[in-house]
């Protein structure tokens, strides 16, 4: 990737730095909520480094609610992302992102099961969140890189909020 779109860069520094801090503080329970900002520009830009990144934050919250720890080797992932991304090695951020979601998956023995769980629970609740956004149900899936199937499964045992209904309702009246 040669280029990235300022907004997206932004907003990606802007929730690694969050991770970074509330690890440090040991305030886990905001991490979760950093996930959700990125997908906003994952919606828009549909880009796939975002989409990770969502994806890693939220795997990591749900592994540091579950036991609490984190391993060195994450942080200084996390932290090696920040350089890459405040440098604009763009290449070498996306080459790091998918080996921080491989190392979430690989973290502990013990966890590999639940991590891998987690890992695609995150990217299927991720998609719905994308496809709340109005992107469809394909290109969503093609996103993250899951089957359509695994998301219609997903979105379909969802209660839509009202407004989605009425969205739909808009574009698709009976």
């Amino acid at each position: 990737m040669a280029e990235m779109i300022e907004q997206i860069r932004c907003d990606s520094l802007q929730v690694i730095k969050s991770v970074l801090k509330e690890l440090k503080k040991g305030n886990f329970a905001s991490i979760r909520e950093s996930s959700d900002h990125i997908i906003h520009c994952a919606s828009i830009y549909q880009d796939v480094n975002s989409i990770r990144l969502s994806v890693s934050v939220y795997a990591l919250s749900k592994m540091l609610e579950r036991n609490k720890e984190i391993t060195p080797l994450l942080f200084e992932q996390l932290e090696l992302l920040n350089t890459l991304l405040s440098k604009r090695d763009y290449e070498g951020y996306g080459t790091e992102l998918k080996k921080l979601l491989e190392m979430l998956s690989k973290e502990d023995n013990k966890l590999q099961k639940y991590i891998r769980r987690v890992v695609n629970d995150a990217q299927i609740k991720k998609g719905f969140k994308i496809y709340e956004h109005g992107i469809s149900l394909g290109k969503t899936a093609e996103l993250l890189g899951i089957s359509q199937w695994e998301l219609m499964k997903y979105i379909g045992g969802v209660k839509l909020s009202d407004t989605v209904k009425d969205k739909i309702q808009l574009q698709h009246p009976l």
